[in-house]
């Protein structure tokens, strides 16, 4: 799990939102909208896993 933090840069966003490191989970209600505030996990998920990405095309160049 500590390659997985460094990896996808856990911060208080992601704990915040339920510190999964291995993506934001979200529980949705019968009315079809989230149940918790996941957005700015969501976002700094995906800008993290856009990064490590850039890393992995640069090293594979």
């Amino acid at each position: 799990m500590g390659f997985l933090s460094k990896l996808f840069g856990n911060s208080a966003v992601t704990f915040g939102a339920g510190g999964n490191p291995y993506g934001t989970s979200v529980t949705v209600g019968q009315d079809g909208k989230m149940i918790e505030d996941v957005q700015a996990a969501v976002k700094h998920q995906a800008k993290r896993t856009v990064t490590v990405a850039e890393w992995v095309k640069k090293a594979n160049q």
